[in-house]
């Protein structure tokens, strides 16, 4: 039976030392640089692929729309448009040419149904 697993890199491989951390998802969208947000997902692709993992549970990909919710921090905000501006150039940092590049890996976009 094949195994699969995932690593959550939603800020960055943060269970595999020495890996870059990146600033909360809302911080990266206050930047309103979709390159940004490119450059992390590619760096936090590297970093997880270094550890054998070829899947990242990230990007989130919630609105942000009721404030009192505790994980806020994590997603692009609550503008649908800046956050789907966000999260298509983060993926393209996670996943870039799978194939043929192997030091990308499988996005997962978080809560997007579930939450």
């Amino acid at each position: 039976i094949p195994v699969i697993w995932g690593l959550d890199s939603v800020r960055g491989a943060n269970y595999v030392k020495g890996a870059t951390i990146f600033p909360a998802g809302i911080a990266t969208a206050a930047t309103f640089n979709p390159q940004f947000a490119f450059d992390a997902g590619r760096v936090a692709a590297k970093d997880t692929r270094a550890a054998g993992v070829h899947w990242a549970f990230a990007p989130v990909l919630d609105l942000g729309v009721n404030k009192l919710w505790s994980r806020s921090y994590e997603n692009f905000g609550e503008d649908p448009y800046l956050s789907s501006q966000m999260a298509a150039a983060s993926i393209r940092g996670y996943q870039g040419d799978y194939k043929k590049d192997r030091s990308r890996v499988a996005a997962c976009m978080k809560h997007f149904i579930g939450y």
